[in-house]
């Protein structure tokens, strides 16, 4: 895996992205938050002010890749695989739900 820099639209400076393959990310959307299925707070600085990056494969346009991240302290979280014929609602709720299940494992392991 290599990290290749792109401009990102919500960072001041170009910020590394892994790219593998023929992958490629950029940033995109902020989330909703306001359903039961909202995302959770960033683990790390408890922040809201979350972002969903988008991630396409250049030879296979029919994949596609989202992640959460944290627009305050950088963190990233699981990637969600989704098709690229799925609504803009379906991407999201498949990158919120990556990110709530990896938090929610790390607190059953915390009170176990």
């Amino acid at each position: 895996m290599k990290l290749e820099a792109h401009p990102c639209k919500r960072f001041p400076d170009p910020t590394p992205h892994k790219v593998e393959d023929n992958w490629c990310g950029e940033w995109s959307s902020t989330p909703e938050r306001d359903d039961e299925d909202s995302m959770r707070p960033c683990p790390f600085c408890q922040s809201l002010d979350l972002t969903v990056a988008h991630v396409t494969n250049r030879l296979d346009r029919d994949a596609s890749i989202f992640q959460v991240a944290c627009e305050d302290c950088g963190a990233r979280g699981p990637h969600a695989e989704v098709s690229r014929h799925a609504s803009a609602e379906e991407m999201d709720a498949a990158a919120n739900r990556e990110w709530n299940d990896r938090l929610a494992a790390r607190d059953a392991e915390e009170s176990a």
